[in-house]
């Protein structure tokens, strides 16, 4: 692991310069700084980001074998997000974490993508352009049960409820983390495949018990 910088040396010098030839981990840095700074909120102190390397590649290789699908494809994830620097971070992340990942600039687009074509996990932003992420997610619900994730600018009690309400499977408050969001999505994706196992050892046993 390489030194971190020293704390009068500038961040977006830096960042950029990663960004430009860094590794992957050096380029979560670089967009987790651009969406932190967006918000208003800069790293103050780089430490806390470097440190946390080791974590961020041993959850890579340990994702390698909870990454597919019941057709043992790799399971795809759509994410919708009018803002460019969250949804680019998150394709990032997700697709380092060995997802195949698509993203879309809003709702409308996302919605007819799985409509032709279903996704494992869908991640969308409330507050966007055209159809807003509480309708899709509600549209989603009449004819899927895939897991979706809400992400939103808005931090109130209200909209936590309404997104549970509609059928999301968990909620999520800006600045986002990519790395916490990569984690639930690996959660959420264990719990699927534990629920499969589960339903696949009944049917077996079920068969043998008939026979």
């Amino acid at each position: 692991m390489r030194n971190s910088p020293r704390p009068s040396q500038n961040c977006e010098r830096f960042y950029a310069n990663l960004a430009t030839g860094g590794t992957d981990f050096e380029l979560f840095c670089y967009m987790s700084y651009k969406i932190y700074n967006g918000s208003g909120v800069i790293f103050g102190d780089l430490n806390g980001c470097f440190a946390q390397q080791t974590a961020y590649e041993m959850s890579i290789q340990m994702s390698q074998n909870l990454n597919k699908s019941a057709s043992g494809d790799l399971q795809r994830i759509y994410v919708a997000d009018d803002d460019t620097y969250i949804r680019e971070a998150l394709k990032t992340f997700l697709e380092n974490a060995g997802y195949v990942v698509q993203a879309f600039e809003n709702g409308d687009a996302l919605l007819s993508a799985f409509e032709a074509s279903p996704s494992d996990l869908v991640i969308l932003d409330v507050m966007m352009p055209g159809t807003n992420g509480f309708a899709v997610c509600k549209a989603l619900r009449q004819i899927s049960h895939v897991p979706i994730f809400l992400v939103t600018a808005r931090d109130s009690d209200l909209d936590y409820q309404t997104g549970l309400d509609i059928g999301a499977d968990d909620f999520f408050t800006k600045p986002v983390s990519p790395m916490t969001i990569t984690m639930k999505a690996k959660a959420i994706f264990r719990r699927v495949q534990y629920e499969r196992a589960a339903a696949k050892a009944e049917l077996t046993c079920e068969a043998h018990e008939a026979s």
